[in-house]
């Protein structure tokens, strides 16, 4: 038994030996890439092939072929490619254009030689035209005509693979936004990237945020609508002013009173003064408060001219959290004394009294004189 093994074992070996070895060339495909890695309908690729000669001499090649199937090929067959060398490799790249299905697509390379003998390989081409995400994860509680809000989107990539050129741009009317594009370059798959826009609306309107990006060089976008529907901060800072007091100190007037904010949100440097027709003097020309918290007031004083009684504007500027400038405006009634026809009275009162007391004096002296 064991000697049959032993025969049957040399048999082989002399009948492997016997076999002539493989010469001449040997061509394959080693090595694909499709560019985009993932298609949608429509995209415009390329598909690249390495073919190389890995036998022990060269060979005549005919010509190199694409056929797409469900692709369209957009570039010419390679009609003479010429010798190839043992141990060389050669490179073929052939634009293709998507159809209108999502799915898995192979088209076919064909490589003739001027033997008449082909070598075949078929190239797997995915589509799948999902688009990228737009969520709108803060917007304010409300916004105001006037007052900056902070907007975030976060941008998604649901794709199996990167796209690049990433980018969101708001546009309408109605509104003033920063920045007036955002740029974010590329989203890997699976991968998300958030975006602040400041919104100050002017009134009622729609924004629409558009993201453009690149599948390979395939341009595409999509958007989101927001509407922006200003209404009233119920948080702001409100404003009073009281206890106005206005006396007259000769040709100026000394104004005292006090802020107060009856607001939620705290008002940031408050500023008074007043306006035509009253004219601001020292030493109070305006009064400067700060900051104002809410439930809090503060005392203050202005001093101005005018010249007659009227009602005098007293402006309180304020800025709110977001930096904008607030102004309310309140009236005091103010009357002013004639000073000057005052002054004119009493400088005739005193000179009847001085003429009288000339005569007066005038008198005794003639009286004096006859009686001696």
């Amino acid at each position: 038994m064991k000697l049959s093994y032993a025969i049957l074992i040399i048999s082989i070996l002399v009948l492997l030996a016997a076999q002539p070895s493989i010469a001449g060339p040997q061509l394959m495909v080693t090595g694909t890439n499709v560019q985009p890695e993932v298609f949608m309908k429509g995209d415009t690729g390329t598909v690249t092939l390495m073919v190389k000669n890995n036998g022990d001499s060269g060979v005549q090649v005919n010509r190199a072929t694409m056929y797409g199937g469900a692709f369209s090929v957009m570039s010419d067959p390679y009609p003479t490619v010429g010798w190839l060398g043992a141990g060389n490799s050669i490179s073929f790249t052939f634009t293709i254009r998507a159809g209108n299905e999502d799915g898995i697509f192979y088209p076919r390379f064909v490589l003739e030689l001027t033997d008449g003998t082909a070598i075949r390989h078929v190239i797997p081409v995915r589509v799948e035209s999902s688009d990228l995400t737009i969520s709108l994860v803060k917007k304010p509680d409300y916004i105001t005509i006037g007052r900056t809000a902070s907007y975030t989107l976060e941008i998604g990539n649901p794709r199996p693979n990167a796209v690049s050129g990433v980018q969101v741009i708001p546009e309408g009317q109605g509104f003033e936004v920063t920045p007036t594009r955002y740029f974010i370059g590329s989203l890997e798959s699976d991968h998300t990237a958030s975006v602040d826009f400041q919104v100050m609306p002017e009134r009622i309107s729609q924004m629409r945020f558009r993201v453009i990006f690149k599948n390979g060089v395939n341009e595409h976008q999509n958007s989101l609508l927001v509407p922006v529907v200003p209404s009233e901060n119920k948080k702001a800072a409100e404003i009073h002013v009281t206890n106005l007091v206005s006396v007259q100190e000769g040709e100026r007037f000394r104004l005292t009173g006090d802020v107060s904010n009856a607001g939620l949100e705290r008002a940031n440097s408050v500023v008074i003064r007043t306006e035509a027709p009253a004219v601001p003097v020292d030493p109070f020309r305006i009064y400067v408060v700060g900051s104002l918290e809410p439930d809090d007031f503060s005392s203050f004083e202005l001093t101005f001219r005018t010249p007659r009684s009227t009602q005098i504007p007293i402006v309180v500027e304020y800025k709110d959290a977001e930096g904008n400038r607030i102004a309310t405006t309140s009236y005091v009634d103010v009357t002013a004394a004639p000073l000057s026809e005052e002054g004119g009275i009493i400088s005739k009162f005193g000179l009847v009294l001085v003429w009288l007391l000339v005569i007066v004096v005038v008198i005794v002296i003639v009286y004096s004189w006859r009686r001696r």
